[in-house]
């Protein structure tokens, strides 16, 4: 299993953070978000920082961007990253495609992102062989281009493409057709062995057998309690742990572990703004359960033993392995 970093911060520390994940020496990728940066700027700061490393998204938002404009800047992050560059998506909801990003929600975007995804490599095909795309979806199309808007062809092939995965729906349609597969961090080995691993086994029984190996990259909340700010990292941990148990697209998380009550209890609090007493709310082994705790010296070891056998990579803040 390989131990990534995930980048969150200003857009002006990239490149720092970057050179120093790398050179650290405990990281074998770099991920970044589509949160509050443009997560293809903060790809762009990677490729240039770093020589070795993994670099990708994790995840950026597919349905809030054209189809073509995300080959068009994942085929050229590929061709500048002389091959490292992968690309993970996820759809987001409903409320933040409409209103955010003033976009349309599929109907059904298991099957759109499904969808979204043949045709990116449908894209990537063209742009290795300068055909013209000729694609017909039920949610996606792309029938026109033309040599001036078609990214020049490189040795390095398109970049593997993946996609968050949650519930069973999108874990089995990952299964299928992803090359990767991005597990989010709020989850933990009981809801992981019992929903996500058979899930994705039933995707890979009708696999392509064309495609890429499916990776599974996880994420992890970490604390280590020999960190100088471990109560306000704790309480970070905590308070974020709470947001994502009172959204109702991860209460199966939650009512896996038998509180059966929790989420709802979470959901009124987050419904009134009580955002400390969400926090406090939480039982100490619902905790345990979701967030790696052990000293940085033994992270690496603590990773392994909860996640060898189900992650092929994790990611981590990376201050919970050095300053």
């Amino acid at each position: 299993m390989k131990i990534d970093a995930g980048f969150e911060g200003p857009v002006d520390q990239i490149r720092e953070w970057a050179k120093k994940v790398e050179a650290s020496g405990h990281f074998q990728g770099a991920w970044v978000s589509d949160t509050n940066n443009d997560p293809f700027l903060l790809s762009s700061a990677l490729v240039a920082q770093t020589d070795h490393m993994t670099i990708g998204t994790n995840i950026a938002v597919a349905f809030a961007r054209s189809p073509f404009c995300m080959a068009q800047t994942a085929y050229n992050l590929s061709h500048l990253s002389g091959g490292r560059f992968t690309l993970g998506l996820g759809t987001q909801v409903r409320a933040h495609i409409t209103r955010r990003f003033s976009m349309d929600w599929p109907e059904k975007p298991v099957a759109a992102m499904k969808e979204y995804v043949c045709l990116l490599r449908h894209l990537f095909q063209c742009f290795q062989t300068n055909e013209r795309p000729s694609f017909h979806g039920d949610f996606f199309s792309c029938t026109l281009s033309s040599p001036v808007f078609t990214p020049t062809p490189h040795n390095f092939g398109p970049p593997p493409v993946g996609f968050a995965a949650v519930g069973p729906a999108a874990t089995r349609a990952a299964g299928e057709v992803a090359e990767a597969v991005f597990l989010h961090p709020f989850t933990h080995l009981k809801f992981l062995r019992e929903v996500t691993l058979p899930a994705l086994a039933e995707g890979r029984a009708s696999r392509d057998s064309s495609l890429r190996p499916l990776e599974v990259v996880g994420s992890a909340f970490c604390l280590s309690p020999d960190r100088a700010d471990f109560e306000s990292q704790k309480q970070k941990a905590l308070g974020r742990l709470a947001f994502y148990a009172s959204t109702p697209n991860y209460a199966p998380v939650v009512e896996s572990l038998g509180y059966q009550d929790l989420h709802s209890r979470l959901h009124d609090l987050s419904r009134r703004g009580e955002w400390q007493k969400m926090a406090q709310t939480l039982p100490a082994d619902f905790v345990e359960a979701c967030v790696v705790i052990a000293p940085r010296s033994e992270m690496i070891k603590a990773l392994r033993d909860r996640f060898q056998s189900i992650y092929d990579r994790v990611v981590v803040d990376a201050q919970a392995l050095y300053e």
